[in-house]
C-alpha cells in the first residue's frame, strides 16, 4: 500500500509492517468528564455539647395558620367512615391438625367457658369491650356490658 491508499487508523512502521492506530484520542487530550452543579446543603444540624444542650436557645417552631376551609373537618369525616371488622369471639380452642381434617357437619367443639361468660369484642388483636349474647329478632346481638 501506498501512503495515499493507506487506511486512516493505520500507520506504516519502518520494517514496511502496518501498525493499527487508536482512533479515541490521547488519554492527555481527553475532555474532563462533565460533572453537574449540585448546590450543597448542610444536612446535620449543627452538634450542641452536652454541656451546652440545656442552656442552647430552642428554635420556635414554624406558626400554621389555622386552616379555615373546612378540610381539616372534611379529613376527620373520612376517617369517621372507614369500615371496620369487629369480630366477638366466643373463645379459642387448641387442637391438632389430624383431629382439626376430622371435622365433618355435626361434629361439636366443647369451648371450656362458662355459657354465662361474656364474649370478647375486638377489632384485630385489640380487646375493645365484653358482652353477652341477646337476640335481636331471628338475630343474635351483642349487649355490651363492659368496654375494655
Amino acid at each position: 500500500m501506498s501512503d495515499e491508499e493507506k487506511e486512516p487508523n493505520e500507520v506504516p512502521e519502518e520494517d514496511g509492517s502496518v501498525e493499527e492506530q487508536s482512533s479515541a484520542p490521547p488519554e492527555s487530550e481527553e475532555a474532563p468528564a462533565e460533572t453537574p452543579e449540585v448546590e450543597e446543603t448542610p444536612v446535620d444540624p449543627p452538634k450542641v455539647a452536652p454541656s451546652q444542650a440545656a442552656s442552647a436557645p430552642m428554635a420556635a417552631a414554624p406558626i400554621v395558620e389555622e386552616d379555615r376551609s373546612g378540610d381539616a373537618l372534611n379529613n376527620l369525616t373520612r376517617i369517621l367512615d372507614i369500615n371496620l371488622e369487629l369480630v366477638v369471639q366466643i373463645g379459642t380452642l387448641d387442637m391438632k391438625l389430624k383431629d382439626v381434617l376430622d371435622l365433618y357437619p355435626g361434629s361439636i367443639l366443647e369451648i371450656e367457658k362458662n355459657a354465662d361468660a361474656p364474649l370478647e369484642l375486638t377489632i384485630g388483636p385489640k380487646k375493645l369491650a365484653k358482652g353477652e349474647v341477646v337476640t335481636v329478632g331471628e338475630n343474635l346481638g351483642l349487649r355490651i356490658i363492659k368496654k375494655a
